[in-house]
């Protein structure tokens, strides 16, 4: 229903700007200071101005989406001048009217220098993408670089080896559960897909262990004595 654009993940005084996505029978958002109005937001775009204060000091900011007789439908919040994360994202589905999620508008801020990876992403939906069509079943890039992202926030969970089983459960979760696709068709990507991930990784691999003139097996004796070294 609504999610915050603007993130505060540094410290921030005075007059700020503050921006919302809404999805839904959302007709208003109230944007909430430490508990009291700072400001209502009736239309798109959805944008207004909060101001902060002078003194640096820590902020509780909440928006409240509300439908046309001024109920709560949703809300989101976020912390102001608090340790956060150096980077955060924010993700605002977009559903049919059978509930089908059809798309998502993202929101992201970061400390760090330089912009997302955009073409890491592109690669990735274009990986999802054509391993569905290699086993027989067509799927638009929207679908695939969305349901591929989403799966790749996984990685933040505790995996086995080589992510055997749990790459198949979350895909499923992910493509099958989110994205109602045929889970058979989504099965037979990954089962295609996770042994084809890792030839290509070990050839790759060995591409750079040759251009670096090393042989596997001297990569392995290396890293061996490395590891008596810090052992004794």
């Amino acid at each position: 229903m609504i999610a915050f654009v603007t993130l505060f993940l540094g410290l921030v005084v005075g007059l700020q700007p503050v921006a919302v996505a809404v999805r839904g029978a959302v007709a208003s958002v109230e944007i909430e200071l430490d508990g009291s109005p700072a400001g209502r937001i009736k239309a798109s775009p959805w944008k207004t101005f909060v101001d902060l204060g002078p003194e640096l000091a820590p902020h509780e900011l909440v928006a409240r989406a509300l439908d046309g007789q001024g109920r709560e439908i949703a809300r989101v919040r976020q912390w102001l001048n608090l340790p956060r994360p150096a980077a955060e994202l924010q993700i605002l589905l977009q559903r049919d009217e059978k509930g089908i999620v059809t798309g998502a508008q993202l929101g992201w801020e970061s400390l760090l220098p330089g912009p997302p990876s955009s073409l890491a992403v592109t690669f990735d939906g274009l990986f999802a993408m054509l391993a569905f069509w290699t086993i027989g079943y067509q799927i638009s890039f929207g679908t695939a670089i969305f349901g591929y992202t989403v799966y790749n926030m996984f990685y933040i969970l505790p995996t086995p080896p080589g992510q055997v089983g749990s790459n198949e459960a979350i895909c499923l979760l992910v493509f099958a559960g989110l994205l109602h696709l045929p889970p058979e068709k989504v099965t037979a990507m990954f089962v295609f897909s996770h042994p084809w991930s890792a030839l290509l990784m070990t050839v790759t691999a060995m591409i750079c262990l040759s251009a670096l003139g090393l042989k596997l097996s001297s990569a392995m004796k290396v890293q061996t004595e490395g590891e008596d070294a810090r052992l004794s």
